[in-house]
C-alpha cells in the first residue's frame, strides 16, 4: 500500500469503517506484482455479517488504465489551456478586431480588440450577428450585404470596406475581411475573419481625390 497507509492510519480507516451507517468505505492506494511493480487499485472495503459475527470484504480493482486515461486527459487539458492562453495573448496583441460566427447558432465571438476599435467594453456588445450588421453604416449595408451573399453562396473570401458605428455614435471606416468553412454537403456552417481601421487612410484618399478636383478644375 501507499507509505501514507501506516498500521495506526490503517486501524484508523476500520475505526471509521465500523462507524459508518453502511459499513462501506472506498479508497484508492497502489498494491505491487510479484516482480515488484506497482499498480494503482481501487478497494472497496465492507463490513459485513457472517455466523454471528463480523468479517471485513475487500473487492480491489485494478485501475491502472482508468488512471492512465485520466492523466492524459488532464494531460491534454493542461495543452488545450495553453494553447488557449496563448491564442488570447495573440488576439490582445493583434491590432485587428476578430470575430467568429457560428452560422448554426447565429452567436459570434468577438474579440475584446473588436470592442474596443468600435469603442465598447470587453463585457460589452452582444454576440448576435445582428450586432455587427447593425453597426454598419446604412448607405455601406447593400455593398457589405451583397459581398456576404457571394461569400457564403460561391465560397469567396469575404472582403469589404464599409463604416461602422461605435458606441458614442461616430461613424469609421474599417476593412472587414473573412474565410467561410462548409460542411460536406456544401452548408455554411462558420465564418471568421477581421476587421482593421482604415480611417486615416480612407479620410487622406478622399482629400486627395477632392484635390485633383479642384486641380482639374482650375486646369480648365
Amino acid at each position: 500500500m501507499k507509505p501514507e497507509f501506516s498500521e495506526s492510519s490503517f486501524y484508523a480507516l476500520l475505526s471509521k469503517l465500523k462507524q459508518s451507517e453502511d459499513k462501506k468505505v472506498k479508497f484508492e492506494t497502489y498494491h505491487k506484482r510479484k516482480d515488484g511493480s506497482l499498480y494503482d487499485v481501487e478497494v472497496h472495503l465492507q463490513l459485513v455479517p457472517y455466523h454471528n459475527r463480523e468479517i471485513y470484504l475487500a473487492v480491489i480493482n485494478d485501475i491502472t488504465d482508468r488512471n492512465n486515461n485520466q492523466r492524459r486527459l488532464d494531460q491534454s487539458l493542461d495543452e488545450l489551456r495553453n494553447v488557449q492562453e496563448r491564442l488570447e495573448l495573440s488576439i490582445e496583441g493583434s491590432s485587428a478586431g476578430l470575430w467568429d460566427w457560428n452560422l448554426r447558432t447565429d452567436e459570434v465571438f468577438f474579440s475584446s480588440r473588436f470592442k474596443s476599435l468600435l469603442g465598447y467594453e470587453p463585457n460589452e456588445l452582444e454576440n448576435k450577428f445582428l450586432s455587427f450588421y447593425n453597426a454598419v453604416y446604412y448607405a455601406d449595408r447593400r455593398r457589405a450585404l451583397q459581398a456576404l451573399t457571394d461569400s457564403l453562396d460561391d465560397s469567396k473570401p469575404f472582403d469589404s470596406t464599409f463604416r461602422l458605428q461605435l458606441k458614442d455614435g461616430d461613424y469609421r471606416w474599417f476593412i472587414a475581411r473573412a474565410s467561410v468553412r462548409f460542411t460536406d454537403e456544401g452548408v455554411p456552417y462558420r465564418m471568421a475573419g477581421s476587421i482593421a481601421d482604415i480611417n486615416e487612410r480612407v479620410q487622406a484618399e478622399l482629400q486627395l481625390e477632392n484635390l485633383n478636383r479642384n486641380l482639374e478644375k482650375i486646369v480648365e
